[in-house]
């Protein structure tokens, strides 16, 4: 795991957290949890989403990628609905919508 003002340098170089100021860089990487997942792990395993679910989280990837899927999907085969690399952000759009 990264130390924290790393991990506030690695938001800072990404959007949609470039421009925020040191102060709110820190604080937001001193609030981060961080998790490791291995190849093929569900991040948001579809049959526990609901609106308590991960509601409030927001996902930046640190390294790899994650595949997004159609939240009524179960299957790890299906056609992808976008891929996230390094720097990207998802979960943001339940925050969004309520």
């Amino acid at each position: 795991m990264a130390d924290r003002l790393e991990l506030a340098d690695f938001l800072g170089a990404h959007p949609p957290f470039q421009g925020a100021p040191p102060a709110v860089l820190a604080e937001m990487a001193a609030a981060a949890v961080e998790r490791e997942y291995g190849s093929g792990a569900w991040v948001v395993d579809p049959p526990r989403m609901d609106v308590s679910a991960d509601a409030d989280t927001v996902w930046v990837v640190r390294t790899g990628r994650v595949v997004i899927t159609h939240p009524d999907g179960t299957s790890r085969t299906e056609a992808p609905i976008d891929t996230i690399g390094p720097g990207g952000v998802f979960g943001f759009s339940a925050l969004l919508s309520g």
